[in-house]
């Protein structure tokens, strides 16, 4: 049978100064029964079924948070550097938030390579049969990311699809280990933009363009400026002409007044 599972992880966060793209939502451990009787990867001595009450998940969620990662359960092969950012309580099981800054890893995740991770915890044993314990006092220790040859004991604890934009999809259909068709109805992720940061954008989208109309402005009036300046001069040079008679200065005897007409011409149009 196919169970749907719709998880919103609408309380995880992304710490400011850290690139989102590293960040991986999964469901860790929900309550359903693992069972690694016939688990042939693990020592024999752990191949039971173990069950997990919601009381008992709910409690020890929190505990998941910033415990670290590793591959396989294999403590030899820790991620440096990667960790449960966060992890809670959420719509029925326990979702984890992990930074993982490494573009190798992250490119498996989105190629489902690994798609499954697998919690490690401590915890009180209450046997129930020969083949099943019920878990108690459980506190989480760890994640690991479980690898191909490997079998999660909670099939449904797995890695939310990475979406081609970064981020996680937020739908899929659990049915083995196979995840919904591409093409079905789901929704992404998406940063939300409180009303604070709507309004400094608008203020400064609005100063960019009064920085912009106030220097097309002074280009305006400058250009008007220079245009009015040389008119100015123009018609002063007109005026002077006008003033000097000309039969003053066609009279080729008349030395003085020819001489006043060049000097006056020559400083005006040193003006200009």
């Amino acid at each position: 049978m196919t169970i749907k599972v719709e998880s919103s992880f609408e309380w995880t966060k992304i710490p400011e100064g850290y690139d989102k793209k590293y960040f991986v939502n999964v469901i860790a451990k929900t309550p359903s029964i693992t069972d690694h009787r016939n688990d042939p990867t693990i020592p024999p001595e752990d191949r039971v079924r173990r069950i997990y009450s919601e009381d008992e998940l709910h409690e020890a969620a929190r505990s998941l948070s910033l415990r670290p990662i590793n591959f396989s359960h294999n403590q030899y092969r820790q991620i440096k550097d990667a960790v449960v950012y966060r992890a809670m309580w959420h719509e029925d099981k326990v979702e984890a938030q992990l930074y993982i800054p490494y573009d190798d890893i992250l490119e498996k995740l989105k190629n489902k390579v690994i798609t499954h991770v697998s919690v490690e915890s401590l915890f009180d044993e209450v046997k129930v049969d020969d083949e099943t314990i019920e878990v108690k006092n459980l506190v989480f220790t760890g994640l690991a990311l479980v690898e191909p040859g490997f079998n999660p004991g909670d099939m449904e604890a797995k890695i939310q699809p990475l979406n081609e934009t970064s981020g996680f999809q937020v739908l899929y259909e659990i049915s083995g280990v196979e995840l919904a068709p591409e093409d079905s109805q789901v929704e992404s992720v998406k940063e939300t933009e409180t009303p604070e940061q709507k309004r400094i954008k608008e203020l400064e989208t609005a100063v960019t363009k009064l920085q912009e109309s106030v220097k097309t402005t002074e280009a305006s009036i400058n250009n008007a400026k220079a245009e009015a300046y040389a008119e100015g001069k123009k018609e002063v040079i007109d005026k002077v002409k006008e003033a000097i008679p000309n039969n003053l200065i066609s009279n080729k005897w008349n030395a003085n007044a020819i001489r006043l007409k060049q000097d006056i011409n020559k400083k005006l149009l040193e003006c200009v």
